[in-house]
């Protein structure tokens, strides 16, 4: 679940190169304000944390952590 954060704050994101680590939060209200503007929000899944770099890096509004990564490649039976 996403953790509610205010716009001035920032975030580090460590695979961006150094002109560029530092992206805006998004929080609550923006994610309403687009779907009242009708805006698209863009939410991918990261199931490790290279991926999830990569994809905090490309600026994406949120990222869904997966936990299916132990079934789907390494074949475990559950998730838990």
């Amino acid at each position: 679940m996403l953790a509610p954060r205010r716009s001035s704050e920032r975030r580090l994101v460590a695979a961006a190169p150094a002109s560029s680590r530092l992206a805006p939060r998004i929080t609550t209200r923006d994610f309403l304000l687009k779907k009242e503007q009708g805006e698209r929000i863009v939410v991918v899944t990261a199931y490790d944390y290279p991926s999830a770099a990569c994809v905090d890096a490309a600026g994406v509004d949120a990222i869904l952590v997966g936990d299916s990564l132990g079934m789907v490649v390494l074949g475990y039976e559950s998730t838990l």
